[in-house]
């Protein structure tokens, strides 16, 4: 596998990817009125109210943006079986932003939201199966399964990556120019209706 792996956005619920950095804006209750409210919330050990605040500051809404208390809060929701904190937990460590970049780590936040069937991970584990990311063995049956199930669920990336795969004989499939143009057509179809969703694993 040639190239750095890099984590981009999870924009197919997708994130995007930056440098870590730490807002220094006024964190005065007058500036940001429910924050200590949702953190409150929060200490209790409700994982939703965990979820809510990490993404708080991860966005710098409603909270002084800051990647290390979103991690922080993505892991107390992710260690409850929080599938959506997982997701994000996973790209945070892909792309380096509140923790060190770790793979492994990413890889294995991924796939906990993944066995939970949450949308978004869904194609990661594709893309990790297939390249083999995070100390992963390369496998293209699971790959193919993982990206059957992303396109099943609405994800047109999937779709053209299944089209491409029955096109040029990729992933262990047989060449299949009807199965192709399905995929593709497929794809372009939905391609339109969803927001654009970037690969949270890249190589």
């Amino acid at each position: 596998m040639s190239g750095i792996i890099r984590m981009v956005a999870a924009g197919v619920l997708l994130l995007v990817a930056g440098c870590t950095t730490m807002n220094t804006q006024d964190t005065s209750e007058s500036k940001y009125p429910q924050l200590e409210s949702v953190r409150t919330q929060a200490l209790r050990g409700d994982p939703n109210d965990q979820f809510i605040l990490a993404g708080m500051y991860e966005r710098g809404q409603g909270a002084p943006q800051s990647y290390a208390e979103a991690a922080k809060w993505y892991h107390m929701a992710a260690e409850q079986g929080h599938a959506a904190a997982q997701f994000y937990l996973g790209a945070m460590y892909g792309s380096e932003r509140g923790v060190p970049r770790d793979y492994a780590a990413a890889v294995k936040w991924y796939s906990k939201s993944a066995a939970q069937g949450y949308r978004d991970a869904l194609y990661p584990m594709a893309y990790v199966n297939e390249y083999g990311i995070g100390g992963a063995a390369i496998d293209f049956n699971a790959a193919v399964q993982w990206y059957l199930k992303s396109a099943q669920a609405g994800v047109w990336q999937a779709m053209d990556r299944l089209g491409k795969a029955y096109q040029n004989g990729e992933l262990g499939l047989t060449p299949d120019a009807d199965k192709a143009k399905d995929w593709f057509m497929q794809g372009a179809a939905m391609r339109g209706n969803q927001r654009t969703y970037s690969a949270p694993i890249s190589h």
